[in-house]
């Protein structure tokens, strides 16, 4: 029985010691790259790519202090040491099996669906622009609107053809990433979708911020004829008593932002529901 005990105890020291020199041997690069990317959160925040790259850094820092605590592999870590292998695995096959199909260069294959998306933004304002389901807008406001959305969708189409040599050396380094696992792959995915739909989220953010302007205004204007105010110091509306020059042009304007309501809120609900369609 001793000598089992001591042949056991050496094969227990024996693995402890092949265990810890590996894992104090990744443990330092890890704790490096994971101090980089906790002082680039801020930036890598507005990446799929980038925090999943944190959060996977600070999986592994956490994987490999627990091993070297337990000096063994618990479940815990034995599941999550396999879930890596099998996202590697299944990583490397995913991006084989890509590369196999797909003979265009990824840089290019991005810029040929960004144009299928900017064709179709283009034809969708060009029928806002119009009278859409038989809507009759504000000319001048939905010709302006119009023009501004399509001068923008015209601008990023050529910011996008102006970096196409920076998106081919791009490429070559999100592939890197890529080999890493399919879990990277899908936060790649995401990246490229948000940024060949850029444009579409800054039109969304435009419609909204106008409709949300014209929208508090009209509530203020409708104190306002009711005679009433907001009061933000003791958060409540008060009465208050106003001018008649002050009525007519509370009332001139409320007059004009509510005839100019429907054209933005077309426009607002349409890319909203565009925006839903592309994250959905």
């Amino acid at each position: 029985m001793k000598d089992e005990l001591k042949s056991k105890s050496k094969f227990v020291c024996i693995w402890e010691t092949l265990l810890t020199y590996p894992i104090f041997f990744l443990l330092y690069p890890v704790l490096w790259l994971s101090t980089i990317t906790k002082k680039l959160l801020p930036v890598l925040k507005y990446s799929s790519l980038g925090l999943h790259v944190y959060n996977w850094l600070e999986n592994i820092k956490w994987m490999l202090i627990t091993i070297l605590h337990d000096k063994n592999f618990k479940l815990k870590t034995a599941n999550y040491a396999s879930a890596i292998v099998v996202d590697i695995a299944l990583g490397i096959f995913v991006l084989r099996l890509l590369q196999y199909y797909i003979e265009d260069q990824p840089s290019q294959l991005l810029l040929d669906n960004a144009e299928k998306v900017v064709e179709t933004l283009k034809d969708l304002i060009n029928w806002l622009m119009g009278v859409p389901a038989g809507l009759k807008l504000n000319h001048a406001l939905n010709n302006s609107m119009g023009k501004f959305f399509l001068y923008h969708i015209q601008l990023w189409w050529t910011f996008l053809t102006f970096l196409k040599p920076f998106l081919d050396f791009a490429f070559k380094i999100l592939l890197l990433f890529g080999r890493l696992g399919v879990t990277f792959q899908i936060s790649i995915i995401a990246d490229l979708l948000a940024l060949a739909s850029f444009h579409t989220y800054c039109i969304y953010v435009y419609a909204a911020r106008l409709f949300n302007m014209q929208l508090k205004g009209i509530t203020a204007l409708f104190r306002l004829l009711l005679g009433k105010k907001k009061n933000p110091l003791r958060e409540r509306v008060d009465s208050c008593q106003y001018q008649t020059d002050q009525l007519f042009v509370g009332t001139l304007s409320f007059t004009i932002l509510l005839f100019l309501m429907p054209t933005t809120w077309i426009y607002y609900t349409v890319f909203t529901l565009v925006r839903c369609l592309f994250y959905s």
